[in-house]
C-alpha cells in the first residue's frame, strides 16, 4: 500500500522543454524552421526577439491566434528488462514492453503586439501565450530507469506566458527586453494507513505554487530604408536566460498494523526540475534576394550542460516507532542514473516566396543534436536521438476582412521531426555490476521515430 502510495505521489511531478525550444509559435515562424531571431513572428515578436516589437513606425496593434498539433509516433520497445534486483524487488530480471505512446499535443497560441507611443521613441509592448487545448497542465516524469524520451513526455503540455517591452534606439537599431513566466511547486502530504477492520485511514495534501521570471533580451538591426525589396537585411540577436521549475515533496506517513501498539512512521523529501529550459543565444538574419524571395538563416547555441533530470529524487528518509525494539531496516535515498550532457548548436534555415500579391510559400529546415554526449549503455536510459526537422507552409494576405478595412493573413504549415535511429545495447550485469542479473533495457533496443504536425494562425492588424 504505501509503495503504491508514493508512487501516485511522485509519479506526475514532471515535464521539459517550452513549445517555443521545440516547434516556435505560428505558424509562419513555425514554417520558417524557427528562424525568428529577425522578423516572420508576427503578433508572436514577445517571443520571438522583444526588439521586433518597436519595428513599426506608427501607432499599429497586431493580434495572431493559432493552433498547433503535434503527434509523437516513437518506436516500440519491447520484451526488454523493466524490472530487476537493483530497481525493484525481483529477484530475477522481468521482461516486458514499454510505453512509448506519448500524448499527442494539441494546443493554442495567442500574440498581441502594440505600438501605442510612437513618439517615445516607439515605445512598444508584446505578449505571448501558449495554453494546451485539452487540458490546463499536464505533468509527467516517466520513470526513472526504463527507457524514456526525457525531452518529450510533456514537455508541450504546459501553458507558458512571454511578456515583453522595446524602444527603438537609433535609426534601425532597436533593443527589447521580457520575461518568461514559470513556477516552483511545494507540496506536502501527511498520510495515515490502517488496516484494522472498522477504523479508517487517512491523507491530507497540499501543493502551492510561486511564480519564477527568467529574463530574456533581445537586438535587432535594420538595413537603410529602400522603396523596393531588393537587398534589404535585417539582422537580430537574443539571449534567454534559463528557467528550471523545480518541485519540492514533504511526506509523512504513518502505518498503523493490527493489534500493534506502534505504527510505523515514515518520512522523506523529494525534489526535481518541473521542467527545464536551458540558456541560449540565438543570432540571425534575413536577407531578400529578389522582390520577392527572402532567406531566414538562424544559428542557436544552447547550454545544455546545466540540464536539470526531471527524475525525482527521495531524500533524507526517515523510519521511526515501528516496533518497540527498534527498526530492523532502512530505506535508502535516491541513487539516480545519469548521461553526460553537452552544450549543442542548433542551426535554421528558412525561404518564403511571395508567388502573388496573396499567396506566399514557405519552407524550412532545423537540426537539433542531441543534449547527451554518449548512449545509455550502462545504467539508465534517457532517450535523446538527433533530429531533423521539416517544414511547409502557405499563407494567404488580404488588406479587408470581414468588410473591415483590416489588414489581415491566414497562415499554415505542416511538419515531420524525424529522429535518427539509435541502437542501444546494455553492457552486462546489472546497474551495481552483479553479472548474475540484467540492467533495466536489456538486452537492448533501437530509438527513434516521428513527430508530425501542423498548425494555423490568424493575424490582424488594426
Amino acid at each position: 500500500m504505501i509503495r503504491l502510495l508514493l508512487f501516485f505521489i511522485i509519479g506526475i511531478q514532471s515535464s521539459l522543454a517550452s513549445i517555443g525550444n521545440s516547434v516556435g509559435f505560428g505558424s509562419r515562424m513555425t514554417a520558417l524552421g524557427g528562424s525568428h531571431a529577425s522578423g516572420g513572428a508576427d503578433g508572436f515578436a514577445a517571443y520571438a526577439n522583444p526588439a521586433l516589437l518597436s519595428q513599426e513606425k506608427k501607432n499599429k496593434w497586431k493580434l495572431s491566434y493559432g493552433w498547433i498539433y503535434l503527434y509523437p509516433l516513437f518506436k516500440d520497445i519491447s520484451s526488454v528488462v523493466t524490472e530487476n534486483g537493483y530497481a525493484s524487488d525481483k529477484n530475477t530480471p522481468v521482461s516486458s514492453d514499454v510505453d512509448t505512446h506519448y500524448s499527442p499535443t494539441f494546443g493554442q497560441v495567442i500574440g498581441l503586439v502594440g505600438s501605442p507611443l510612437p513618439h517615445l521613441r516607439n515605445l512598444s509592448f508584446g505578449l505571448t501565450l501558449y495554453a494546451p487545448w485539452t487540458q490546463i497542465l499536464s505533468i509527467d516524469s516517466g520513470e526513472t530507469y526504463l527507457p524514456e524520451y526525457v525531452l518529450d513526455r510533456a514537455s508541450t503540455q504546459r501553458p507558458e506566458v512571454y511578456f515583453a517591452v522595446s524602444l527603438k534606439i537609433l535609426r534601425g537599431f532597436h533593443f527589447g527586453a521580457g520575461a518568461y513566466l514559470g513556477y516552483g511547486l511545494t507540496s506536502k502530504a501527511t498520510v495515515f494507513l490502517n488496516d484494522t477492520t472498522g477504523e479508517p485511514s487517512s491523507m491530507r495534501f497540499s501543493s502551492s505554487a510561486v511564480p519564477k521570471l527568467s529574463p530574456y533580451a533581445g537586438i535587432l538591426f535594420e538595413s537603410s530604408q529602400r522603396k523596393d525589396q531588393w537587398g534589404k537585411w535585417n539582422l537580430g540577436a537574443v539571449f534567454r536566460a534559463p528557467l528550471s521549475s523545480n518541485s519540492k515533496i514533504d511526506l509523512s506517513s504513518t502505518a498503523k498494523v493490527a493489534g500493534g501498539p506502534l505504527g510505523l512512521d515514515f518520512q522523506f523529501q523529494a525534489q526535481s526540475a518541473l521542467y527545464y529550459d536551458p540558456m541560449k543565444i540565438e543570432v540571425g538574419g534575413n536577407f531578400y534576394l529578389s522582390e520577392v524571395l527572402q532567406v531566414f538563416l538562424q544559428v542557436e547555441y544552447q547550454f545544455w550542460s546545466q540540464f536539470e533530470s526531471p527524475t525525482l529524487n527521495l531524500t533524507d528518509t526517515a523510519i521511526s516507532d515501528c516496533q518497540a525494539g527498534g527498526c530492523p531496516f532502512e530505506f535508502s535515498g535516491s541513487i539516480l542514473p545519469s548521461l553526460p550532457v553537452r552544450n549543442i548548436w542548433v542551426p535554421k534555415v528558412g525561404w518564403e516566396w511571395r508567388t502573388t500579391d496573396h499567396w506566399t510559400l514557405r519552407a524550412g529546415y532545423s537540426y537539433r543534436p542531441s543534449i547527451f554526449k554518449s548512449l545509455p549503455l550502462e545504467a539508465g536510459n534517457f532517450l535523446d536521438p538527433d533530429r531533423h526537422n521539416g517544414l511547409i507552409g502557405a499563407g494567404w494576405k488580404s488588406k479587408g476582412f470581414l468588410g473591415y478595412a483590416l489588414p489581415w493573413s491566414l497562415d499554415f504549415h505542416l511538419s515531420a521531426q524525424a529522429l535518427v535511429t539509435q541502437t542501444i545495447v546494455k553492457t552486462e550485469g546489472n546497474e551495481s555490476g552483479d553479472l548474475s542479473d540484467q540492467k533495466i533495457g536489456a538486452p537492448g533496443f533501437q530509438a527513434g521515430g516521428w513527430i508530425l504536425g501542423g498548425g494555423v494562425s490568424l493575424s490582424l492588424e488594426f
